[in-house]
């Protein structure tokens, strides 16, 4: 199917990295600010691409808006779910694929 999955976390690399390996991502981003995520988002809409973001804190909400779909995981902030076009209920990310 051509998906591409890339992490964009404000956690440390050694966190990252933990996660990434844990779901088989092999590309992260670590050490974001608020911004950054959205600018990553964004850059790869305009590129033509079908973006998809799942977020569920504060920080996710600008990017939640920026792609093609925002996905909001359900137990979230208020924000991110009303940012995203999409809420999930529960945690399961496997009801994202």
């Amino acid at each position: 199917m051509h998906i591409h999955v890339i992490l964009l976390t404000g956690d440390s690399q050694a966190a990252a990295e933990m996660v990434a390996s844990q779901m088989g991502i092999f590309r992260f981003h670590s050490g974001l600010l608020l911004e950054q995520n959205s600018v990553e988002v964004a850059a790869h809409a305009k590129r033509g691409h079908t973006v998809a973001m799942v977020g569920d804190g504060i920080n996710d909400a600008p990017a939640l808006s920026e792609p093609t779909v925002g996905v909001a995981i359900g137990s979230g902030t208020d924000v991110a779910r009303e940012s995203a076009d999409v809420a999930l209920l529960g945690n399961d990310l496997e009801k994202v694929c």
